[in-house]
């Protein structure tokens, strides 16, 4: 199919004209994977981006409060997609190069560089205050300089957002993940006795 030129009429029509035309973009996004991204240096950029990370992570996390940590991250993680997903969805931007072909995710960033940075900020900065001046500071390396060198390499692009819109959310994304997990910790029972 490449350099096929596809017309589509949209009309209110059947599920099943959705389906076909779902499976087309399907069948164009693989080759075009296969034959533009897979290998490339955007694409070995993204897979060491995904992994080196959690070996740093593992290292540095403070394992006796392990699962309230990674926790943090799960939530982290779980925004950050759903927030990328709705910006694709939205033309907002898009990624010319990605680390699989129907998934239009910067994974190495929604559930890898993003969850552990603040991961790592959640375990050394524990009051809200030093917390969100570390994130604030991070959301603008984020921002300004992670965001402008991703755009560069062609691995991310914007259609209509700009760089300057994520810097609260990356803030507010760190901050309202540290308040939700807080008001869940401070609903946990304690473990009951239990006689054997």
């Amino acid at each position: 199919m490449k350099g096929v030129n596809l017309i589509f009429t949209i009309e209110y029509t059947s599920i099943e004209a959705t389906k076909q035309a779902q499976e087309i973009l399907t069948q164009i996004k693989i080759e075009h994977w296969l034959n533009e991204e897979v290998f490339r240096i955007q694409w070995w950029i993204q897979v060491v981006v995904l992994i080196v990370p959690w070996f740093i992570w593992w290292k540095l996390v403070n394992k006796q409060k392990l699962v309230e940590i990674f926790c943090y991250g799960l939530l982290i993680g779980i925004v950050a997609v759903l927030l990328d997903g709705l910006g694709v969805e939205l033309t907002l931007w898009g990624y010319p190069h990605k680390l699989f072909p129907l998934l239009e995710r910067l994974f190495h960033a929604d559930l890898t560089a993003l969850p552990v940075i603040f991961m790592l900020i959640y375990q050394y900065f524990p009051k809200w205050k030093a917390f969100l001046g570390v994130c604030t500071l991070v959301a603008a390396i984020f921002t300004f300089v992670v965001e402008p060198i991703h755009i560069g390499l062609n691995i991310y692009e914007l259609y209509s957002w700009k760089s300057i819109y994520s810097f609260p959310i990356y803030v507010a994304l760190a901050a309202c993940c540290k308040w939700l997990l807080g008001l869940i910790i401070k609903e946990q029972k304690p473990p009951q006795n239990v006689s054997e």
